[in-house]
């Protein structure tokens, strides 16, 4: 079986090829896609895992590039927040193609349960952050025994 390929020509019906246009340059702007010879100059996005077992909240963050004393980390309540710093090179070339992002960041997690943040356990390793966040005892199921009360004897 052969396989045929066709080309359709491209069909902008009532002249909309100009919106086609501009609509891929707003999202181009939006995402931080530069176009060739243009340097964007953004925040870096901290990209992160959640999830919980049976006793903790675990967290992994990607933080390439950044060592452990430009981050702090601090949890307030239910939130978990990274901040840090990835620093540009001193001698960066003026013009060229950019995709790496440099700057400060900070980045907020709503945490699904109460932690306790005294026991927290951190480590940083090969670019990436993982936090071990204890449930608060006060949130974890707790069984309750119950007494059997003495049965009143058959009158």
């Amino acid at each position: 079986m052969r396989a045929i390929r066709t080309t359709l020509p491209s069909i902008h019906p009532f002249g909309f090829a100009g919106l086609a246009h501009d609509v891929d340059r707003f999202f181009q702007a939006v995402n931080g896609t530069p176009r060739a010879g243009e340097r964007v100059l953004r925040n870096p996005r901290v990209r992160v895992d959640l999830w919980t077992t049976e006793d903790e909240v675990i967290v992994t963050a990607e933080v390439p590039g950044i060592p452990a004393d430009a981050l702090e980390i601090t949890v307030t309540g239910d939130v978990l927040s990274i901040v840090g710093e990835k620093k540009a090179p001193e001698h960066a070339p003026e013009s060229g193609f950019f995709e790496r992002t440099f700057g400060t960041f900070e980045r907020e997690i709503a945490l699904p349960v109460a932690v306790d943040p005294s026991a927290v356990r951190a480590e940083h390793k090969d670019g990436v952050v993982t936090l071990h966040l204890p449930i608060a005892n006060a949130v974890k199921p707790r069984r309750i025994e119950l007494n059997a009360a003495p049965r009143e004897a058959a009158e």
